[in-house]
């Protein structure tokens, strides 16, 4: 908890800069306290997508290609209705 300005100006100059040290390190600790929860929800992420990095993508006819870029010209020559529904964002008709 920070001091008052009262409370300052009663202090040596030794102890007051010591005191504003002490506010700043509080002030400090409670922004990293705040950080944790993104840095957490970042990691998930990152852990999920080497997961899916790791798996690479398959296609329907069971082709493994290690990016959705190199899958895309497969998709585009042999499943056109997968690249088009992908291309559109839509979903891949079942077949």
């Amino acid at each position: 908890m920070p001091y008052r300005k009262s409370t300052l100006r009663r202090m040596t100059p030794e102890a007051r800069k010591l005191a504003k040290l002490v506010g700043e390190l509080q002030s400090v600790a409670r922004r990293l306290k705040a950080l944790v929860p993104a840095v957490q929800s970042f990691e998930m992420w990152e852990r999920a997508d080497k997961k899916r990095q790791a798996r690479g993508v398959f296609c329907n006819c069971g082709i493994r290609f290690a990016t959705l870029s190199e899958a895309l010209p497969h998709l585009q020559e042999k499943h056109p209705e997968t690249y088009e529904a992908l291309k559109g964002g839509g979903d891949a008709k079942e077949t």
